[in-house]
C-alpha cells in the first residue's frame, strides 16, 4: 500500500474511533515515533510492547462487544486515573498468583480485562 494511501487509511480509523490530539497526558504519535526510531533496545521494547498491547486490547474490546467474556464489561469512569488502573491490576496479579501459579501462562490482556471488569462492573439498568 503507498504512503499516501496508508496515511487516509490511519487518518479515517482515527476519526472512526474518535481519536483526537492527546492533551491529557496519553502517548501521542509524535511520542510512538520517537520510541519506535530510537536506536536503544528499552526504546525498541517499549515501542513494540505498546503496539501489542494496543492489538490485544482491539482483540478485548471486541470479545467484550460479541459477549464472549465472562462478567460483562468494564465500565471504567472517564476520570479514573491510569495509575489507579495500574494499582488494581498489580493486586490482582498478586493476589491471584499467591494461589494460581499456573495463571501466569494466561493470556495478560484478558487477565486486565477480567481485573477492571472485577473493579468497575457496569451498573445494571432498573
Amino acid at each position: 500500500m503507498k504512503p499516501f494511501a496508508i496515511g487516509a487509511v490511519v487518518v479515517g480509523l482515527s476519526m472512526m474511533v474518535g481519536i483526537g490530539s492527546a492533551s491529557d497526558g496519553a502517548m501521542t504519535v509524535g511520542d510512538l515515533q520517537e520510541i519506535c526510531t530510537a536506536t536503544d533496545a528499552v526504546s525498541r521494547g517499549q515501542c513494540r510492547m505498546y503496539i501489542l498491547g494496543i492489538g490485544q486490547g482491539i482483540q478485548l474490546g471486541m470479545a467484550i462487544a460479541d459477549g464472549k467474556t465472562q462478567g460483562g464489561r468494564p465500565c471504567v469512569p472517564e476520570d479514573t486515573p491510569a495509575f489507579s488502573m495500574e494499582l488494581i491490576v498489580k493486586k490482582t496479579i498478586g493476589e491471584d498468583l499467591m494461589f494460581y501459579p499456573k495463571d501466569r501462562d494466561l493470556y495478560a490482556s484478558g487477565f486486565v480485562g477480567a481485573s477492571l471488569i472485577k473493579a468497575y462492573p457496569c451498573r445494571k439498568a432498573k
